[in-house]
């Protein structure tokens, strides 16, 4: 990811945008396109209520771990261990 990606996401985070990616509830499911939140459910293909880009914004049960780097500064690319 080139640094001026990086820095566009830098910026939509520090206006309050947040991402499934750096939830404690999400799931790739080994990088197969398949995400999961361990609370609402699968995110994957075919369905159109959830997305990672996007369901975080209005998610109640979001939550960061406190200290984590956000997915797109330690190049993880949407990776969480479960």
């Amino acid at each position: 990811m080139s640094e001026e990606t990086k820095a566009q996401y830098r910026k939509q985070a520090e206006n309050g945008k947040k991402w499934c990616y750096d939830c404690i509830h999400y799931i790739n499911w080994y990088r197969w396109g398949e995400y999961e939140c361990k609370i609402h459910g699968w995110m994957g293909v075919g369905q159109t209520a959830l997305h990672p880009d996007t369901s975080a914004d209005e998610c109640k049960d979001y939550s960061h771990p406190s200290g984590e780097p956000l997915w797109f500064e330690n190049n993880k690319y949407h990776l969480r261990k479960f």
